[in-house]
């Protein structure tokens, strides 16, 4: 069967034949539309409550003691992170900006069922080529004039897969987007095909002819693979830009390679994603047909 090749970034509503030569040949892909309005409303709730607390807790922490960075962690406070699992950067007068969370299905219904939508999980397992299970989540946020650049860099274990196989587009990251992403509020950006290739780039120039900025908007979903290369300029803008990470994988890569996990493990995480899969069922959630 023949598939007419879209430009790097064209946005697909389905992982049909054409999305998924796409996201082989890039790296990335733009999906619009995976989750249902009363999804994205939950979403919002749920990373509004999120966002009040991940600011208040900067604000004590900025009373205790100034942030500090080390170089080799670059703009977030990994040193700092505690069970409350919010990651800041300093800002301009040096007091702390909220950058990410993790453990996110901990804090929410939303989140949970949300890594169970069914539209969701269909695109990724094809693109996997295999049934998934999801191993990590977190949530990255770049807050209205204060987010920093992300420079070019590959995700783990995004190289060693380059290097092993020649192609990495069979590990990648799903961003699930809480509110708009556009260029102006520093939405992720793609090097096409970099996910076949070691080379590396400038990591701060972002006026690459070859780069194509991934745009999205609320209950979109991007693939995008480990090993693509990927960045964000800094946000200057007054909208906030949340976006909600999943990282599934198969069983066969969770257990091999990065990930390292163990059958116990897997099995513990199979059962949590039922349980998810109930949940979202027992919340009655409107879900167009796949």
């Amino acid at each position: 069967m023949s598939v007419s090749a879209a430009p790097p970034g064209a946005v697909h509503h389905t992982m049909d034949d054409a999305a998924l030569s796409a996201y082989r040949r890039d790296g990335f892909l733009v999906l619009r539309g995976l989750l249902s309005p009363r999804e994205v409303a939950m979403l919002r709730t749920a990373s509004d409550l999120v966002l009040a607390e991940a600011v208040q807790y900067g604000r004590e922490l900025d009373a205790r003691h100034p942030i500090a960075l080390r170089s080799d962690h670059g703009f977030y406070e990994w040193d700092e992170i505690d069970d409350r699992q919010f990651l800041y950067a300093r800002d301009g007068e040096g007091r702390r900006v909220w950058r990410r969370a993790e453990r996110m299905w901990s804090r929410d219904a939303a989140f949970r069922v949300i890594t169970a939508n069914p539209r969701v999980v269909a695109a990724v397992e094809r693109a996997a080529g295999a049934p998934v299970l999801p191993a990590h989540d977190s949530m990255v946020v770049k807050m209205p004039g204060a987010g920093a650049t992300v420079p070019w860099h590959r995700d783990p274990p995004g190289r060693a897969l380059i290097e092993r196989l020649g192609d990495a587009s069979g590990d990648f990251i799903t961003d699930v987007y809480v509110d708009p992403s556009t260029v102006d509020n520093g939405c992720v950006w793609g090097i096409p095909g970099s996910h076949r290739c070691t080379d590396e780039v400038d990591p701060d120039d972002f006026g690459r002819a070859d780069a194509v900025p991934l745009q999205a908007e609320p209950g979109d979903v991007v693939l995008h693979s480990t090993g693509v290369l990927h960045g964000s300029p800094a946000n200057r803008s007054t909208a906030m830009r949340r976006t909600f990470y999943i990282h599934y994988g198969t069983r066969d890569t969770l257990m091999h390679g990065f990930w390292q996990r163990n059958a116990g493990w897997i099995e513990e995480q199979a059962a949590a994603f039922a349980r998810m899969a109930e949940e979202r069922r027992a919340l009655g959630i409107d879900q167009p047909d796949l």
